[in-house]
């Protein structure tokens, strides 16, 4: 057991005597010997399976904590990029015709995507840009 104060002394007792006590001790002798004193072992039982199932839940759910931040960011970086559907289309068949040449996208036709398609394209490409830029700014890995 972690030598530092426990939060919870009680249930550092429980711990404690689960360490001292065989753990092969008649179930039926032990709840007697609680009920005597005054203590209900089923209600406590019932209790900490509460508290247990809680914090595993919260242990289970924090994915979404992440996941909100991430669609948070990346609805940022969206909202302060101007669409490539508003600019001409000469300019949005350079733009990408070089982000073609500097990265794997994955159309096997590249030839047949419409203007707006790769402008979406486009945009898609500078919101994660922009989020990458985000994290470098704020110290995190990209």
């Amino acid at each position: 057991m972690n030598p530092e104060k426990f939060e919870y002394e009680p249930l550092e007792n429980v711990f404690r005597g689960m360490e001292i006590h065989p753990q092969d001790a008649d179930s039926a002798e032990l709840k007697r010997t609680l009920v005597e004193r005054g203590l209900n072992p089923d209600e406590t039982v019932s209790a900490v399976k509460g508290l247990v199932a809680d914090y595993v839940k919260s242990k289970r759910m924090s994915w979404k904590d992440a996941a909100i931040k991430k669609q948070s960011e990346m609805m940022e970086a969206t909202q302060r990029l101007i669409s490539w559907l508003t600019r001409p289309e000469a300019e949005i068949e350079a733009a990408f015709a070089k982000l073609q040449n500097g990265a794997n996208l994955a159309f096997r036709n590249l030839s047949n995507l419409t203007i707006q398609e790769k402008a979406r394209i486009l945009d898609d490409a500078e919101v994660l840009a922009e989020a990458a830029r985000q994290k470098s700014d704020n110290g995190e890995n990209p």
